[in-house]
C-alpha cells in the first residue's frame, strides 16, 4: 500500500499550543526520505550585510522540491540558512535533482556552498532514531493554511550524518531546479516594538514527551513576559520595495541562466507588479471575490514565526527589558540542565515569500535581520560544546 499521501492525509491541529502535545505527532513511514540542506559559509554573507541572500537560498531549497511534488503536500521547515523536508520514495530522484540544481544556483549566483543530504526513514529507524511530524492547520480568509512540525532524534542523527559526509549527495552541475513562486519583494520589517529576536531552544531529556513539556513551559514563560503581542510583523510596517538590493536577489534567482535583455525585462515587470500590488492593497480592490486590503493581514497569519523543528524556533518582537527577562530565564533553565538555547537580537525581520496563488496559496518565511537563525544556531552550538567541557 502506498504511503505517498501520509502527510497530506494527516489530521491537522488547530493552533500552535496543540503542536506541543505528544498525540499531535505521527512517525514518518519507513519508505519516506528525509532531505536536509545546509549553507556552509553563511557567516561571510552575514558580515557583508547580505543575509537576505542566505534566507532566499534556504527557501529555494524548499520551493524547488515543492515544485517537483505539487500538488502533493509534503512537510518542510525553513531554518534561515538551511531547510529540512520529507518526501515519499516516488519523488526521490526528482527531488534530489531539484536540490542539486539549487546547489548550482548557490555557487554561481550567491557564491555560497550548499550541502545537501538524503536518508531513508528506515535507516534512521534502524538506529532507534525516529522522525515524527505534525501538521498545524488553520483557516485564513476561508482558505486552508498548513505548517509542518518535525520532532524526534532522527533529525539529529541525519544532521550528524550529513556533517560526517555519510549521506551527502554529490553535486550534479547538469541538474535543473524550478523556483517558480519564490519572491523577495518586501523591505525589512522594523520591529513593532524595540527588538526582533531569533530564538532557538532545544530541550534536554530522554523522551519526546519530556521535550514537549519543556517547550510548553518555555512558551508559557514567553507569554508571561511578552503577553500575546509577540508577532514580529505588523501591517503598518509592511512595505513593498523597489530597491535593486532586494528585487535583484529574486531576479538573479529566476534569471541567472538568461540573457541581459531577459534580466532587464524581468526587472521592469517586477517593479510594475510591486506598484500594482501596492495600489491594490491600499485601495482594497477586489478581484475574483478577494479583497486585496486583507492581504497584509493574511500574510501575518501565513508566516512561520513560531515552529517546531527538533526544537522550538521563534521570531519574537518585544522590548529590551522583555528580552533581558527571557534571556535570564533561559540561562537559569540551561544551568539547571533543562535545555540549550541560542539567540540573535535585531531591530527588524526579513521576509522570503512563496506565492503559488496570491489570493489562496501563499506562505512567508520569517527570520530576524543581520544573521537571525544562523547566528542563534551558532550560539546554541557553543552552549552545547560548553556543556561537554
Amino acid at each position: 500500500m502506498s504511503t505517498a499521501h501520509f502527510y497530506q492525509d494527516l489530521a491537522g491541529v488547530p493552533n500552535f499550543e496543540t503542536l506541543l502535545q505528544l498525540d499531535a505527532y505521527q512517525v514518518l513511514p519507513d519508505d519516506w526520505y528525509l532531505l536536509i540542506a545546509d549553507i556552509e559559509n553563511s557567516t561571510d554573507k552575514i558580515h557583508a550585510g547580505a543575509y537576505q541572500e542566505v534566507n532566499t537560498l534556504g527557501a529555494s531549497c524548499i520551493i524547488s522540491v515543492l515544485n517537483v511534488c505539487r500538488p502533493l503536500k509534503i512537510p518542510y521547515s525553513f531554518g534561515g540558512d538551511g531547510a529540512v523536508l520529507a518526501i515519499p520514495a516516488a519523488y526521490y530522484q526528482a527531488s534530489v535533482q531539484a536540490l542539486q540544481g539549487t546547489q548550482t544556483l548557490a555557487q554561481h549566483v550567491y557564491q555560497l556552498k550548499l550541502r545537501i543530504g538524503a536518508v531513508t526513514v528506515k535507516a534512521l529507524n534502524q538506529h532507534q532514531a525516529k522522525v515524527k511530524v505534525a501538521k498545524l492547520q488553520t483557516q485564513v480568509s476561508g482558505q486552508v493554511n498548513e505548517q509542518a512540525a518535525f520532532m524526534g532524534q532522527g533529525l539529529v542523527l541525519a544532521e550528524t550524518w550529513l556533517k560526517q559526509g555519510k549521506i551527502q549527495l554529490a553535486h550534479n552541475p547538469q541538474a535543473q531546479a524550478d523556483f517558480s513562486g519564490l519572491q523577495c519583494r518586501w523591505n525589512q520589517i522594523a520591529s513593532p516594538s524595540e527588538t526582533t529576536l531569533a530564538l532557538l531552544v532545544e530541550a534536554r531529556g530522554e523522551s519526546l514527551k519530556a521535550h514537549l513539556q519543556i517547550y510548553q513551559e518555555v512558551t508559557a514563560k514567553i507569554k508571561e513576559i511578552y503577553g500575546e503581542a509577540i508577532h514580529p510583523l505588523n501591517i503598518d510596517n509592511l512595505h513593498m520595495t523597489y530597491a535593486e538590493s532586494k528585487l535583484g536577489i529574486e531576479r538573479k534567482l529566476h534569471q541567472y541562466r538568461k540573457s541581459k535583455m531577459s534580466n532587464f525585462l524581468y526587472a521592469i515587470k517586477t517593479r510594475f507588479i510591486v506598484a500594482l500590488a501596492s495600489m491594490m492593497m491600499a485601495t482594497n480592490i477586489k478581484t475574483s471575490g478577494y479583497a486585496w486590503g486583507n492581504y497584509k493581514a493574511d500574510m501575518l497569519a501565513r508566516t512561520d514565526y513560531r515552529k517546531l523543528e527538533q526544537g522550538l524556533r521563534l521570531i519574537v518582537a518585544g522590548t529590551y527589558q522583555q528580552q533581558a527577562q527571557l534571556v535570564d530565564y533561559l540561562h537559569q533553565q540551561q544551568n539547571l540542565g533543562q535545555l540549550f538555547f541560542g539567540i540573535h537580537s535585531a531591530q527588524a525581520a526579513l521576509l522570503t515569500c512563496m506565492i503559488f496563488d496570491p489570493a489562496k496559496d501563499h506562505f512567508h518565511f520569517v527570520d530576524a535581520a543581520d544573521g537571525g537563525y544562523a547566528l542563534a544556531a551558532k550560539q546554541l552550538k557553543q552552549a552545547k560544546q560548553a556543556a561537554l567541557v
